[in-house]
């Protein structure tokens, strides 16, 4: 069975940044402080590997 690691937003938007991988989309609700959703495809031309982050429960402090 596959093992979860709960991501921060930093480790998202480092994600979003991260020149290797060949696609990214990120949902972005206008006004929000983070994003709501990251999709990620490291390799365009590989079978299953996107990965889909979805956030919730965010507490700002």
């Amino acid at each position: 069975m596959a093992s979860f690691k709960r991501k921060t937003i930093n480790d998202l938007i480092a994600i979003t940044n991260d020149p290797d991988i060949d696609e990214v989309s990120v949902e972005w609700r206008r006004g929000d402080a983070y994003p709501t959703r990251v999709v990620t495809d490291p390799v365009r031309q590989s079978t299953d590997d996107e990965v889909t982050y979805t956030v919730s429960n965010v507490t700002i402090g």
